[in-house]
């Protein structure tokens, strides 16, 4: 009887690409909030069997990206309540990387963060996607500094879901955004944690009423 021994890290190795597929659609609202894919179309779509397809469903099913109802596969609608228990956590965890970076940030590290944040005041009007990008790449080096890698983690799995309601409702804040940045940015540069932890709560606070206004009439009540 021969035996590949490689045959299930093979089904993995597809399961997780699947997944990655499947996650990456979800965040950028191509596989759309209350929307129902069919498992028999998505293996006929991603070209895949349903072993490595059920696999992958089972991942985004526990990470809350699909769930499940009467047994059918439903991407999950944007809700009021859980957008703003998203960014509660979020706040938390930003500030607790902000407190933790002030006490140790470096002059080369905030000169980099200065520089960062120029970048966002100069993007130009209409261009909402690079300022995120941008912002992304500010709030993920302060959390870097911090050097507490599970507060890392944890900020990027709630970013993930937090991401489901920025594709479909962020407008620039360019300005509110490159002005909160320079307060938590004051607050480093004096090696003040208390106050960079304060300062970084209230900009996500801000972020959140952002995307609130602008999915205002999309949001359900829960």
């Amino acid at each position: 009887m021969s035996l590949n021994l490689f045959e299930n890290v093979a089904v993995k190795s597809v399961a997780n690409q699947v997944y990655q597929a499947m996650k990456q659609a979800i965040l950028e609202g191509r596989l759309a909030p209350g929307q129902q894919p069919n498992e028999l179309q998505l293996a006929e779509q991603l070209q895949v069997s349903r072993t490595p397809l059920r696999e992958a469903l089972r991942r985004l099913e526990v990470e809350g990206f699909i769930q499940r109802r009467r047994g059918s596969l439903y991407i999950p609608t944007l809700s009021r309540h859980e957008l703003f228990c998203l960014y509660d956590i979020r706040a938390r965890l930003e500030g607790l990387a902000a407190n933790l970076a002030a006490r140790c940030i470096s002059e080369a590290e905030l000169t980099s963060l200065y520089a960062a944040n120029e970048r966002i005041g100069k993007v130009q009007p209409g261009d909402p996607d690079h300022v995120l990008l941008e912002g992304e790449d500010f709030h993920h080096w302060i959390a870097t500094i911090a050097n507490n890698p599970k507060n890392l983690e944890f900020i990027q799995n709630i970013m993930g879901h937090i991401t489901r309601y920025r594709v479909f409702g962020t407008n620039e804040g360019r300005a509110a955004f490159f002005e909160d940045h320079q307060q938590v940015l004051q607050a480093l540069a004096n090696h003040n944690a208390a106050r960079a932890e304060e300062a970084m709560i209230e900009h996500i606070i801000h972020a959140r009423d952002n995307v609130l206004e602008k999915l205002r009439d999309r949001l359900i009540e829960e």
